[in-house]
């Protein structure tokens, strides 16, 4: 059973085991192996984790975690859109994670679909250029552009590459995907707490 649930402080740690753990499998030929290599998890980017989460209170941000057996296994961030924005959209899926031993489950769709439902809007979302990972979010109906970007990442610079998400295939994107709109769930009385169960 998969449960999606708004992220809490106390899942920043796992958050950033999860962040780091899924570069070091995805990025292990893109990224200089050495900065792979030495990604720690350090009381200060446990706090910079727990400021984002903090951050779904005050500012446009979202926040949510995936869980499997009661075990955070992926997060997703995103909210307002943040330079360079793209198209004049207002929203950006920022962090869009899960740990390598639970993909290819449908934990992902399950994250991407509530972040859709929830914001209702088109977005977009940056990703390295050449990543393997743009076939999943062509699955996910993502679609890819011609924007670019540079990005520093350790002492080098790396090209990302932007993909827009129209809500209109909000449809095709999960035939189940009724299960992140909040009034449909409580509707159904599946949800409970803030949480969305999915069996």
């Amino acid at each position: 059973m998969i449960k999606i649930r708004p992220a809490l402080t106390n899942d920043a740690k796992k958050i950033a085991y999860i962040k780091n753990t899924t570069w070091k499998d995805t990025y292990k030929n893109l990224i200089d192996s050495f900065y792979l290599d030495n990604l720690e998890i350090s009381q200060e980017i446990i706090n910079k984790w727990k400021n984002r989460i903090l951050d779904t209170k005050s500012n446009q941000t979202y926040f949510w975690v995936a869980l499997k057996s009661n075990q955070v296994v992926g997060f997703l961030w995103g909210g307002g859109a943040r330079d360079p924005k793209i198209e004049k959209l207002k929203y950006e899926l920022y962090a869009f994670y899960v740990l390598p031993k639970y993909q290819h489950q449908g934990i992902g769709k399950k994250l991407f679909s509530t972040f859709a439902n929830n914001i209702k809007k088109d977005f977009f979302l940056w990703m390295l250029k050449d990543n393997m990972s743009e076939l999943i979010y062509e699955k996910l109906k993502c679609q890819k552009t011609n924007y670019e970007n540079l990005i520093d990442i350790g002492n080098k610079q790396y090209k990302e590459i932007a993909f827009i998400y129209k809500h209109k295939n909000i449809n095709q994107l999960d035939p189940n995907c009724a299960f992140c709109d909040p009034s449909v769930i409580e509707k159904q009385g599946i949800y409970k707490n803030g949480s969305v169960v999915v069996t």
